[in-house]
This record gives structure tokens, C-alpha cells and sequence, in this order.
């Protein structure tokens, strides 16, 4: 699969073909699942259709590939000097599995299985979002290495990840926010009828919010420091963020419990995030890095706000149709608050992006 993801991601500027592609397959996965869990089939054999998923998702990308890139082959002799930076993008990827895949260990080692599934349901819930998230702000990685290869086009460089930041910024608070808002009435509806453990944690949607959103909003930085070459500058985040991960989640694992793991996940992220705004805004970025950290801020508190709200408001639902209407009125009602506020706190950015979709509109009717 990633062999087919270079072209999409890195040859064509389409992470979101590749995204779309994923999601079809997954869908189609879930949908068997459900039909095997229904007619009550083996646990095991149900698993087993996640193969389905992944030979699916491939033969999806390889036959639009095929279509729209009939002259593109896999065979050949490479000049492998032209790829720099290869090592440290590795190393970024290994400290980025100590994300994704020491939690569930440690809460399996120090805690129980039982809290491992906990876990997995809240995270599956925030994944989805995640995943969309990330292709969004992974898509203009190839256009900034365009305009870092043209010296005059510095100050454009910069007004155009303005613009970026801004939207992954707004898309992230209310993307997230509802997720936050509304994880724990879908757990309780999810999980109505099991008795023999607790599933319902409020703590659990506001860390995992947390941990999530600085993941997300770190995307910008850590790509236009990706796309300007400069690998190497993210390696001591990612690598001191690995280490406070796994120490911060087992030095509060007695008194906080399951708590302490999202917790230690939200600490590196953070560290990785203030530590690449620093770098990107010195070394490639031409704006003020007081604006980005208090617009980050100010919407995360934002959305921190709407949760707890949420919570107070003790939210209840019965049934999946009674979730997805408080789905589209909090869609609505998010979107609406987070927009008028970010105006508010940043009008020039919102200028900006004004002023960027009315050229592209402009361009298009002509």
C-alpha cells in the first residue's frame, strides 16, 4: 500500500484520493463485520475480514493508479542520493509508534485488559477524525516545497501557511470539540446493554480531546518543516517527547490509572508542538509566533469549555437516531462559535482566507 501511496501523497498532491479510497474499503469492511456479528459468527473469523480491508484497499488504489497514471512503473534504477533526509524521517516514525502503539501496552502490563478495551473504544471514536484531520493538513506538503524552492516567494510562503494553519486550526477545534461533546452519550448508547464493566469515563473524552488536538494541530508546522527540508530539527522533539511519554504515563499511573496514559501522550505531543512552532517560526515562517500560540490556545480553552459544558448539561440519548439529530445541532451550533470567535481573535487571518477563497472562485468562473 505505501508503494502506491507515494504517487498519491508525494507525486500528485492527493492524500485525500488515498483517504477516500481507505475509508470505502474500511466501510465496506465494518458492514461485513456487523452482518458476521449479527448471524453470530466466530470472534476470529470476524477479525479475519480485516484482511479483506487491507487487500481491498490496495486493489483500490492500484486500479485508480492504473487509470490515472497508466505511465507510471515501480521498476528501474534510482538515483537514491536525490531523496535527503530519509534517516530522519525514519526516526521520526519510530518515536510516532511510541505514540500509537505503547498505550495499550502499558495499560495491558500495569492496569487490565478489561480497561484496554476502554480505551480502544474512546480512541477508535477520535481516530476517525484523526485520520480525516490528518489528510487535510498532510495535502499541501508537495505545494510548500514549490514555493521553497523560489527564493522570492518567501513572503508568499508565509502568507499562505497563515492561511493553512488557520483552517486546520478552526477544522480541528470543531471537528474535535463535537467529538469531545459528544464520545460519552455515544458510549452510553453503544454500551447500553453491558453490565459487567464500566465504559462511561468523561475524563477520557477531555484527554483524549487534548492529546488529539495538539497532535493535529502540530501537522502544519511539522510539514512546512518537512517541506523545507529541514528533518533534522524535529528529531530532538520527537525523541524527548517519546521519553516523556512513556515516563509521565508511569509516573501517574498509581494514583490517575488509565487517566495517566492519554496524559503522558498529551505531554510529548505538546512538547512536540511548542518546540516545532519555535523552529518553524524562526527558521521559515516570517510571522508572529505570539499570534500562533495565542490562537492556539484560545481555541483549545475554547473547546474545552464547550465540553465541560456538555458534561454539566449530563447529555442523554436513547437510541442512534436521537445522536445523530444532537449531532447535527452541535454541528451547526460549534461551527457557528468557533468561527465567530476566531474572527474576533484574529481578523486578519480570516481576511486572508477571505480574500484567498474569492481568487480561487475568480479563477474558476474564468
Amino acid at each position: 500500500m505505501t508503494k502506491y501511496s507515494v504517487v498519491l501523497q508525494g507525486g500528485d498532491n492527493k492524500e485525500y484520493v488515498q483517504t477516500l479510497l481507505n475509508s470505502i474499503a474500511r466501510t465496506t469492511t465494518w458492514i461485513i463485520s456487523i452482518l458476521m456479528i449479527t448471524y453470530e459468527c466466530d470472534i476470529l473469523l470476524v477479525y479475519t475480514i480485516n484482511l479483506i480491508n487491507v487487500l481491498f484497499n490496495i486493489l483500490l488504489a492500484k486500479n485508480y493508479e492504473k487509470k490515472h497514471y497508466p505511465f507510471v512503473s515501480y521498476k528501474g534504477q534510482y538515483d537514491k542520493s536525490l531523496i535527503k533526509g530519509t534517516k530522519d524521517v525514519l526516526f521520526q516514525k519510530v518515536a510516532n509508534t511510541i505514540f500509537t502503539s505503547t498505550d495499550l501496552i502499558l495499560i495491558s502490563t500495569f492496569i487490565s485488559l478489561s480497561f484496554a478495551s476502554v480505551y480502544n473504544l474512546y480512541f477508535q471514536v477520535f481516530k476517525a477524525i484523526l485520520v480525516l484531520l490528518s489528510a487535510i493538513a498532510q495535502a499541501p506538503f508537495n505545494s510548500f516545497g514549490q514555493l521553497v524552492k523560489n527564493k522570492s516567494q518567501k513572503a508568499k510562503l508565509s502568507e499562505y501557511f497563515n492561511i493553512y494553519q488557520y483552517i486546520i486550526l478552526i477544522a480541528s477545534t470543531v471537528l474535535l470539540t463535537i467529538t469531545g461533546a459528544l464520545v460519552v452519550p455515544f458510549v452510553k448508547v453503544y454500551t447500553l446493554n453491558i453490565t459487567d464493566f464500566e465504559y462511561v469515563y468523561p475524563s477520557l473524552s477531555i484527554l483524549f480531546f487534548s492529546q488529539i488536538f495538539s497532535q493535529i494541530i502540530n501537522r502544519p508546522f511539522g510539514t512546512i518543516l518537512n517541506a523545507t527540508g529541514n528533518f533534522k530539527m524535529q528529531n530532538i522533539q520527537c525523541g524527548i517527547a517519546a521519553i516523556i511519554n512513556i515516563v509521565v504515563s508511569l509516573a501517574f499511573i498509581k494514583p490517575w490509572g488509565i487517566n495517566s496514559i492519554i496524559f503522558g501522550s498529551f505531554v510529548g505531543t505538546l512538547v512536540i508542538l511548542i518546540m516545532n512552532i519555535y523552529q518553524a517560526h524562526k527558521n521559515v515562517i516570517a510571522t508572529s509566533m505570539f499570534r500562533s500560540f495565542k490562537n492556539i490556545f484560545l481555541n483549545y480553552v475554547i473547546g474545552l469549555i464547550i465540553i465541560c459544558i456538555s458534561f454539566k448539561l449530563e447529555i442523554t440519548v436513547n437510541n442512534y437516531f436521537e445522536l445523530i439529530v444532537l449531532a447535527i445541532i452541535f454541528t451547526i451550533s460549534v461551527s457557528i462559535l468557533v468561527l465567530t470567535i476566531n474572527i474576533l481573535i484574529d481578523w486578519k487571518s480570516f481576511r486572508l482566507l477571505v480574500n484567498y477563497l474569492n481568487k480561487l472562485i475568480l479563477k474558476k468562473n474564468v
